[in-house]
């Protein structure tokens, strides 16, 4: 679990600072007349949950004996009571390759539900340079 931050509960970023730069920037566009110095800008956090690419892999001993019984018809059953025997085993075998390799390469899912989300105001001043800062810190 990690946190996560937005400014319009659409777009969450890993980085306090994306999200209140892209708060600064939505209101911005819609302030009507002179750059302000000053913005009030509502940022929401909460907590990433990701599920392992696990959770995205099919059942692939039921694809398997699905694809056998449309070739072999009935002359299988025995063979596909065999298989529904081994079908746990083979599924933990390939799930266990699957999570080997994403963790291998960083394919780990990055993305997920946002959980115990918290609302706050953030104060930020903008100077004559364009660069910004807040001062009250993220919960």
């Amino acid at each position: 679990m990690s946190e996560c931050y937005s400014h319009n509960h659409e777009n969450w970023y890993t980085d306090e600072n994306d999200a209140i730069h892209a708060a600064v920037e939505e209101a911005k566009k819609q302030s009507i007349g002179p750059q302000l110095e000053e913005y009030t800008v509502t940022i929401y956090k909460g907590d990433l949950i990701c599920k392992a690419i696990t959770a995205y892999v099919p059942d692939i001993a039921d694809s398997i004996m699905d694809n056998a019984f449309d070739e072999g018809y009935e002359c299988i059953i025995h063979w596909l009571d065999d298989m529904r025997e081994h079908k746990k085993a083979l599924q933990d075998i390939i799930e266990k390759a699957v999570d080997d390799y994403a963790n291998a390469h960083g394919l780990q899912p990055d993305f997920g539900d946002v959980v115990n989300i918290q609302e706050q105001e953030v104060d930020v001043t903008i100077d004559k340079d364009g660069e910004w800062d807040y001062t009250n810190k993220l919960l």
